[in-house]
């Protein structure tokens, strides 16, 4: 009888150990490219993934959407100075909570956006949070797109702090 009690107490200690630790850590995904290549080619086993993809924007925002745990979007895009992303598709509607997309990672950010999103005047939205909570976005540069830089839709919890959004048509 107090084999089983003390096999049941360290699986609790266990399970609890886990609840702790392992489920609540953030998943950090880092984009290292400006470019913006056809949605289709993204795998979420990144081994299957094309290298084309691997490590854009794209990539990391639906990283971020399919692991359903915390994340966070940070940034390494090699060269100095500010680097645009020109999209070419839309950005995939985020539809879970608890992201960070923070662009004050890139190296030498001080005060103004390093890492500009480009819609070239062809896109509706930039970036579109749809439901849930806790979403951050900071320290992006927003640009040319036809109606939204930011949307957040049906979401609470929510920090845009030093971006800057302009050129935006409607």
């Amino acid at each position: 009888m107090n084999k089983i009690k003390l096999f049941f107490a360290g699986l609790l200690f266990l399970l609890l150990g886990m609840t702790a630790t392992g489920f609540s850590q953030t998943a950090t995904y880092t984009v290292t490219k400006t470019t913006d290549p056809e949605p289709k080619l993204y795998n979420f086993d990144d081994s299957l993934c094309s290298p084309q993809m691997y490590g854009t924007l794209q990539w990391a925002i639906r990283k971020s959407i399919d692991d359903g745990t915390a994340s966070e979007i940070v940034f390494n895009i090699p060269g100095s100075g500010q680097h645009t992303i020109t999209l070419n598709y839309e950005l995939p509607t985020i539809i879970n909570g608890n992201l960070t997309i923070d662009a004050t990672t890139q190296p030498g950010y001080q005060d103004l956006p390093l890492v500009i999103i480009d819609g070239q005047n062809k896109l509706e939205r930039g970036f579109y949070f749809h439901d849930y909570s806790n979403y951050t976005v900071k320290g992006m540069g927003i640009q040319d797109f036809i109606r939204r830089g930011i949307l957040f839709e049906y979401a609470n919890n929510i920090v845009a702090e030093h971006n800057v959004i302009t050129r935006i048509r409607n």
